[in-house]
């Protein structure tokens, strides 16, 4: 057979390309000839042909094991092969670094198990060695913790070694069977009560805590004393610690043990040990950082999961895995299971520390801490302080913390240029700071002056109501311009505790003009009873008109007799006495109408309020309008409603064309925003207070008489002369009056 050693890197791996393509093959059944292959790959001929020889000795020894168990024992005994001294059993595992089987050593008469390398395995010099390694390692160690070697071989090819025959199942198989039960009873239940130690009382979780500190002491003077012959096992974990039916620990499997001493069988960059309990240091793949302590902190993990029933990190991708050994923490014992004696926790918690020289120097030393708990003795690990955990955050994060003290240095150095520059620039900018200050004190006085301004307004428009029989167009425009202010202003200065008074006193005037509104829309029905086209649309009958008539006339008289001695008392006197006649206004068309009357004219009133129907709180209750929807009405009314360009070019028009064709206009836009801006119910609803449109009549309060509108929207601005134009004051408010 030719030695691995001597294929070059390139034909190796050519090599082990082919042989992975001749076991597919065979797995599908399709093995090509055996002559035919070695032809196909004449380069390697050699080479294929003792991989060949190999596996058919491996197919010859293995093949009556797979029947034995189909057969009766007496027949099974003869079916079964030797491998030189040993007649193989049955086959009890298998891992990366070869199959292990129950055997009888027919020399001493006694079992023992065998492992095998398998032929493909063979072919690679660094499996081999890895192999040789393993047995020649645990033949050098005697210790009660430790399987012992037997005997090593190889047999036509095939290489083996014989190693003390263990009853039991290995701390892994503990670990699944505590998780199967850890939803039905306590996660001690399982192994922990068939192997309860004596001095762990009856509670579960006690017994847990011991039986997982009496383990990990057994392991940890085990690994003392590899580590004292200059072993280190890399390869820690449940898998590998068996528990014999005395209840003894075992530590197994030394393929990647390294001596301390030589070079080994691993380089620089290349990963070997179990992922999940690798140290952080394999798995930064630093071999030169590669010690005893790194067992240790591999049988901290392994604890860690014998203990929670939890892996020390969850991920499940090699690359995440790898960047949480490298960099997280792991979750403390005690977060996930309150019951783990602190202690225990504390010893774990320093095992797995992610820096070497933070860990126990010794496994021995973690042997000794083991002990002193269970002889419930103080133990010597203390538990990181919050210093400690920024030490070691910053020595994990070393670029982090370069850059974020860089960071630093700059911003200190940014603040004192900073701290140069204003103090050279404070006597200029003091000028600036005093104007800027005047020009804000100014213009707070013209904010107080256009308040007062705006109050004034309202006060004259109360003044000015003393000879009218019930508010007009023009009080209802006045109220709604200080309505708007009045909330912007709360809007706008609701956080400035200077002006608390100011805004108390606006927050009443907004309460205040809400109320009059809504009187004022309520109060107008009687007015509206007094024209022909309403009462057309009521149907009301001769008596019905006379007695409003007649009421009409009664409250004219009553503004005109009590108004001007009113109007002397004060504004509040005035605003009492508008309030009781419209009070009495609507009372009286609510006296005269029936209920189907009063329903309709109800309608009517909605209708002729228009866009402002939208700000009355009766409409936005019944339509359930939200805050936005009133704000997006009011935008869309605005930009819909005043055209680009005037609506006439020409002057040749009456006033009742003018009026018609804005009253259309108005409609036409209040229609498009009911359809776009109302949901489909709200769309019903509305229809429900509006009924259907008012034959012979135009919206009030429709035309805007002012000339700004007149200039801007209804006539072109160039005409030679404003006289020529319709008389904007003379234009109808109604049809009956036109």
């Amino acid at each position: 057979m030719i030695a691995p050693h001597s294929l070059s890197a390139e034909r190796e791996e050519r090599l082990h390309e082919i042989l992975l393509g001749y076991l597919e093959a065979d797995a599908r059944g399709q093995a090509p000839d055996t002559r035919q292959f070695l032809e196909a790959h004449a380069e390697f001929a050699e080479e294929l042909a003792d991989f060949l020889a190999c596996r058919r000795r491996v197919e010859t020894i293995v093949a009556p094991l797979r029947t034995a168990a189909c057969q009766p024992e007496a027949q099974a005994r003869e079916t079964i092969s030797l491998l030189g001294d040993f007649r193989l059993v049955r086959e009890i595992g298998r891992g990366g670094m070869g199959i292990v089987y129950e055997a009888e050593q027919l020399s001493l008469n006694r079992r023992v198990a065998v492992k095998v390398l398998p032929f493909a395995a063979a072919l690679d010099p660094k499996q081999l060695h890895r192999f040789k390694n393993e047995a020649q390692t645990a033949a050098l160690l005697h210790h009660p913790n430790i399987v012992p070697v037997h005997a090593v071989g190889s047999e036509s090819g095939v290489h083996y070694f014989a190693m003390q025959f263990i009853q039991g199942r290995s701390l892994a198989a503990f670990i699944d069977e505590g998780r199967q039960h850890s939803g039905e009873r306590p996660a001690s239940a399982g192994w922990c009560d068939q192997h309860q130690p004596a001095n762990a009382g009856r509670s579960p979780t006690g017994a847990r805590n011991v039986r997982v500190a009496e383990l990990g002491l057994r392991a940890a003077q085990a690994l003392e004393y590899a580590h004292q012959q200059g072993v280190v096992h890399r390869d820690i974990k449940p898998a590998n610690l068996l528990l014999d039916e005395r209840d003894e620990l075992w530590i197994t499997d030394f393929g990647l043990a390294m001596f301390q001493t030589s070079p080994g069988v691993t380089i620089t960059g290349e990963l070997v040990g179990t992922l999940r309990y690798m140290s952080p240091e394999q798995a930064l793949a630093k071999r030169g950082l590669i010690d005893h302590r790194t067992d240790i902190y591999s049988l901290g993990a392994t604890l860690y999961e014998l203990l929670t029933l939890q892996p020390i990190f969850a991920g499940q991708e090699g690359q995440e895995l790898l960047w949480q050994i490298a960099y997280q923490e792991p979750d403390q014992p005690r977060s996930i299971d309150r019951s783990i004696a602190v202690d225990l926790e504390t010893i774990l918690l320093k095992a797995m520390a992610k820096n070497p020289a933070e860990r126990y120097s010794s496994a021995g030393e973690l042997a000794d801490d083991l002990q002193r708990f269970l002889e419930h003795k103080p133990i010597l690990a203390r538990r990181p302080t919050l210093l400690d955990k920024a030490a070691k955050w910053a020595r994990r994060h070393r670029t982090m913390v370069a850059v974020g003290l860089t960071a630093f240095l700059l911003l200190i150095g940014g603040q004192m240029v900073s701290h140069y520059l204003i103090r050279r620039e404070h006597g200029r900018y003091k000028d600036a700071y005093l104007e800027a200050e005047a020009h804000r004190k100014r213009a707070e006085d013209n904010f107080r002056q256009a308040r007062r301004a705006v109050d004034d307004f309202v006060r004259l428009s109360d003044e000015m109501m003393y000879d009218k029989p019930l508010p007009q167009e023009i009080r209802m425009k006045v109220l709604e311009t200080a309505l708007a202010y009045y909330q912007d202003f709360i809007a706008q200065h609701g956080a400035d505790p200077s002006i608390k008074a100011d805004l108390e006193d606006s927050r009443q005037l907004v309460a205040r003009i809400l109320q009059e509104i809504s009187i004022i829309q309520d109060a107008n029905k009687l007015q509206w009873l007094t024209r022909t086209a309403i009462q057309k649309d009521l149907r009301l009958t001769d008596s019905q008109q006379t007695r409003i008539a007649q009421r009409y006339k009664e409250i004219v008289d009553c503004w005109k007799q009590h108004g001007g001695d009113v109007r002397q008392n004060g504004r509040e006197k005035l605003h009492e006495l508008m309030l009781k006649i419209c009070q009495q206004a609507e009372q009286a068309a609510a006296e005269i109408l029936t209920p189907d009357q009063s329903r309709r004219l109800q309608q009517i009133a909605v209708q002729q309020m228009g866009i402002r129907a939208f700000r009355h709180p009766a409409v936005i209750k019944a339509l359930s309008l939200t805050a936005e929807q009133q704000q997006a009405i009011v935008r869309r009314y605005q930009l819909e409603l005043f055209p680009q360009k005037p609506i006439f070019t020409s002057l040749d028009i009456s006033l009742k064309q003018v009026a018609e064709t804005v009253m259309e206009m108005h409609r036409r836009h209040l229609n498009s925003i009911v359809a776009k801006e109302l949901s489909a119910p709200q769309q019903a609803r509305w229809k429900e207070l509006t009924g259907k449109p008012l034959e012979g009549d135009v919206l009030f309060c429709v035309i805007d008489r002012s000339a700004w509108f007149r200039r801007q929207y209804l006539f072109e601005p160039d005409h030679p002369s404003a006289e020529s134009r319709p008389k904007m004051d003379k234009l109808p408010r109604n049809s009956h009056e036109d």
